[in-house]
């Protein structure tokens, strides 16, 4: 009897033995996640991807560790990398806005246009409202253009470089102001926990004449021999690219044995850059900064009073701007409008010292990072309150790195114009301290498909600075002007598919329609593989329709302004087939809580439903609305028949006949997933039964 319990205590327990395993492997991936999670909102991306990437071989279908990871390896600017993790999140069931817009912005930094556009283009379909993915969308067709050296610039890297990062120039009486994070061959250097790399401090040369400039062949094979060394020490870099990438959580100590820190000096090629005096440089970032007529200096900091940081709510320590003033430099004030909670760096001033230009992730503005001015008052000295560029140069991305040119024009860095990848340079007429026209970019030899920011330009308008990590590393260049190469008068075309929206397939036979307002229309039918194509004239906007029986109208635009060379653009067009009775989901209608009344940002999509409903005016509609499950069911149905009907309403009052369009409210009868009555369910799982939809009834 013994040896039979015992026999059936060991086949219990080999039973068993596999559900423990993988209660244990769980707990041991929940770990990692903590770590990781833990070390990325405190900005560590370098520990998250070591985290991770033992994380993802115990889980190889974590998504979360997938983002994480892709986000981490953008961050330090290791594209190669965050490509191969955002294609597999491209894939997933459910494919998050951020994804899409951040793989189109990875495959431009690797050259990929054609798939960076494809990308643009589905994250515009996700987020109709951002304009950003419009103009790239737009823009992208004339992309090898930009991406073509025209002969206006000759460029050379300078010996101000080393194995770490030197960047944002400013002109400095004779010589130049810039920051880097080169070694300074002490024991102990504080590091910055973004990218594991030590804090930058200002440096200046006092006369431009003694920066050189270096042939790179020889010293791209020191670099790469020794760059297996050096990585004990520094990982090569590419931080202050934003201007939030100093907001750090973590301010470490790291030890550099002096025996392998000498290394380092292999690259010291320019010796007459020294660190600037006065108390502007601590063990904390001192980034860029620009010099005011009187001789004081304007610059960006992360928050340090006294040697201690000071953080935001949620433990950052963000940018600050500081003046220093006094003949040593030792006097630091604070500009009045820093803010613990938000960042402002990266001044800029008129060559009258009178209008400031900086850039601040300040609330209120247009995307992530903005460019305001201040202006200072002629008898005070004082700074008048910020106030954001507007428009034309601020964009749903980042815009950053101004510089203002002795003429009157603003430089900056932009991710949210149109451009090669990373960052671009744009310039900017001023009047003032007010932008003037379009933003140009300046196109290659000075932009690339990485980061490339900073520039400034001399009085001359000849010569100038910038920098760029296209050796992939922030690195300082200098550029000649050159004469311009005469070019023949440009000619262009138009080519493109009609394809079926839900399945790609092309539509052959559809009609397209090109529209220039003076020319009037030009129609074709699209071949056996839905091609088309067009001669297009220069400096004209065209309107681009396609239209079939059986399916929904599209239409795109076309540009051929700003286009200076010879190009075949390329445009598709995706039309929806009308199926009777398919739900169609509206993006993006939102309405306060227990209301049924049309707030602004549901108008707008609402708008585009209108556009629909003219440009295919045989079809009649009915548009529903749905609720969650959480309040009382008769409660529910009331509230979504209220709503469909001001949107109902609020279609008719623009123009569409009321015998078209019925309103239904459904209340939570069509739940779209298991979240019913008593069902415990994320957020994000009630936001996706709380949708408005309209389905053709009627053609």
């Amino acid at each position: 009897m013994q040896i039979r319990k015992n026999y059936l205590a060991v086949m219990i327990g080999l039973f068993l033995l596999p559900f423990t395993m993988q209660a244990q492997q769980k707990s041991n991936i929940a770990s990692f996640m903590n770590k990781a999670t833990k070390e990325y909102t405190s900005l560590r991306y370098v520990s998250t991807i070591q985290i991770l990437t033992q994380a993802l071989k115990k889980d190889p279908e974590n998504v979360a560790a997938k983002e994480m990871l892709a986000n981490s390896y953008r961050k330090i600017k290791e594209y190669d990398n965050a490509a191969i993790w955002y294609a597999q999140l491209s894939v997933a069931k459910e494919l998050k806005p951020e994804w899409a817009l951040q793989y189109a912005e990875v495959l431009a930094n690797q050259k990929k246009y054609a798939e960076s556009e494809k990308w643009y283009q589905k994250y515009q379909t996700l987020v109709a409202t951002d304009a950003r993915a419009a103009a790239f969308v737009k823009a992208y067709p004339s992309i090898t253009a930009l991406a073509k050296d025209q002969g206006q610039f000759k460029i050379n890297y300078t010996d101000l470089n080393t194995v770490n990062s030197e960047y944002a120039p400013a002109f400095y009486k004779n010589g130049l102001i810039f920051s880097s994070n080169r070694n300074r061959f002490e024991v102990t250097r504080t590091i910055f926990g973004w990218d594991e790399t030590p804090f930058t401090d200002l440096y200046v040369v006092d006369q431009l004449s003694d920066i050189k400039a270096v042939n790179t062949d020889s010293l791209i094979k020191e670099v790469r021999r020794d760059s297996l060394k050096l990585k004990k020490l520094y990982k090569v870099n590419d931080d202050d690219t934003r201007p939030t990438s100093n907001d750090s959580k973590v301010l470490g100590n790291l030890s550099l044995p002096y025996k392998e820190d000498t290394l380092g000096q292999l690259f010291v090629l320019n010796q007459k850059a020294k660190l600037i005096g006065g108390k502007v440089n601590t063990k904390y970032h001192e980034g860029p900064a620009v010099a005011l007529p009187d001789g004081s200096l304007i610059f960006t900091r992360n928050n340090v009073i006294n040697g201690k940081t000071a953080k935001s709510k949620e433990g950052i320590n963000k940018l600050k701007l500081y003046t220093a003033s006094g003949p040593t430099w030792d006097n630091i004030e604070a500009f009045p409008f820093n803010n613990d909670e938000y960042s402002v760096g990266h001044p800029a001033v008129n060559k009258q010292g009178t209008v400031l230009i900086f850039a601040s992730d300040m609330p209120g503005g247009f995307g992530g990072v903005d460019l305001y001015y201040s202006k200072r008052n002629s008898l005070t000295e004082a700074w008048t309150k910020p106030v954001n560029m507007g428009k034309a140069v601020n964009t749903e991305g980042d815009e950053m790195f101004p510089s203002i040119s002795a003429d009157s024009i603003l430089f900056f860095a932009s991710t949210g114009h149109p451009g090669l990848g990373g960052l671009d340079i744009f310039q900017i007429g001023l009047k003032g301290e007010t932008a003037q026209g379009v933003a140009l970019n300046l196109g290659a030899p000075i932009n690339s498909s990485v980061d490339d920011f900073g520039l400034i330009r001399s009085e001359n308008g000849k010569t100038g600075f910038f920098t760029s990590n296209r050796r992939g590393n922030d690195d300082i260049y200098s550029f000649v002007g050159e004469k311009k190469v005469i070019v023949e008068k440009p000619v262009f075309a138009l080519e493109g598919l009609v394809l079926n929206k839900e399945t790609n397939l092309p539509i052959k036979e559809a009609t397209v329609i090109l529209t220039e307002p003076n020319l009037g229309p030009i129609s074709v039918k699209t071949d056996m593989n839905g091609a088309f194509k067009f001669k297009l004239a220069e400096k004209s906007d065209y309107t681009l329709t396609g239209e079939k029986a059986g399916f929904m109208k599209a239409t795109d635009y076309v540009s051929t302004n700003g286009l200076t060379k010879s190009e075949v653009l390329k445009r598709n067009l995706y039309m929806s087939e009308i199926v009777i009775g398919k739900a169609i989901k509206i993006e993006n209608i939102f309405y306060d809580f227990d209301k049924y009344n049309i707030r602004p940002d549901a108008a707008i999509e609402l708008d585009k439903l209108v556009t629909v409903l003219k440009e295919n005016p045989t079809i009649w509609i009915e548009l529903g609305s749905h609720t969650d499950s959480r309040g009382n069911d008769l409660y529910n149905l009331k509230l979504s028949q209220n709503r469909a009907n001001s949107a109902v309403e609020y279609i008719i009052s623009k123009g569409i006949a009321k015998e078209r369009i019925t309103a239904k409210g459904y209340g939570e009868t069509m739940l779209v997933n298991k979240c019913a009555n008593g069902v415990k369910c994320t957020e994000e799982e009630h936001q996706l039964n709380r949708r408005t939809e309209f389905k053709i009834v009627k053609q």
